[in-house]
């Protein structure tokens, strides 16, 4: 955006009160408002002073335009021109059309480019190569887009949920978090049914919970750690599930509280 300079003693210079004696009543003011009205156009237009007669003549704030235009020209305010008028001294004091349009144009870029990062950080934009490190497991961010897609589909209740969790805690199965190769501690996926699986995410994220009340996890940190233990415990892990699974178990232990 672009902004008029103004001599701060404008409304005293001699040229104004020339030009406010030229109209009678209330001369100043109209002639100041019609200098205004012409130096914010010469601004916002670009046009290194100049002012059109065309912006000039149906101004309707004030009853005789052009008269407070010749005023203006007759104390030396405005210099008459072909078209219309030049303001004096414009370039003195204002960047030239030039160059206010490429500051313009450099700001906007800047704008743009800071909405782009924004919006690329709120979305969460996949990247394959952020990983745990000690646990070698690399987990996938999924896109906004995604997470909302799977916010639209109807979740189906699960009816004896408490049986569900029975029936999938009691086999002796052991989730072991600190390697990946301890899968033959637990049954094969084909044995668990959906609901089974989901209950197991819901433990594992009963048991970042509790990690976190004990301050073992970083609360801004849980959802990730959930990710990951889900990735480590070799359940199917889709988008959402862990928010899901979170979202249930934090509801749980609400309603215990």
């Amino acid at each position: 955006m672009a902004w008029l300079r103004v001599e701060p003693k404008l409304p005293d210079h001699p040229k104004t009160v020339q030009a406010g004696h030229e109209l009678g009543k209330y001369g100043v003011a109209r002639a100041l408002a019609l200098w205004l009205a012409g130096g914010c156009y010469a601004v916002d237009h670009f046009t290194d002073g100049f002012i059109p007669r065309g912006f000039v003549a149906p101004w309707p704030h004030d009853p005789r335009p052009l008269t407070v235009a010749g005023a203006l020209t007759k104390s030396g305010l405005w210099k008459r021109v072909k078209g219309g008028w030049i303001m004096h001294d414009f370039d003195d004091f204002n960047p030239s059309g030039a160059d206010a349009k490429a500051e313009r144009d450099r700001k906007r870029q800047l704008a743009r480019d800071r909405k782009r990062r924004e919006r690329e950080r709120r979305m969460n934009i996949d990247d394959p190569s952020m990983s745990r490190g000690k646990a070698g497991v690399t987990v996938t961010l999924v896109t906004r887009d995604a997470r909302d897609r799977h916010a639209r589909v109807t979740r189906r209740k699960s009816v004896g949920h408490a049986k569900v969790l029975a029936r999938a805690c009691a086999p002796p199965i052991s989730i072991s978090i600190s390697s990946t190769s301890d899968q033959e501690q637990r049954p094969p996926a084909a044995s668990r049914t959906p609901d089974d699986n989901f209950a197991l995410k819901e433990l594992l994220a009963h048991q970042v919970f509790d990690e976190v009340d004990a301050g073992a996890v970083d609360r801004r940190d849980a959802l990730e750690e959930i990710k990951c233990r889900i990735a480590k415990a070799g359940l199917p892990y889709g988008y959402g599930d862990a928010h899901r699974a979170a979202e249930s178990a934090a509801s749980q232990r609400r309603r215990r509280a």
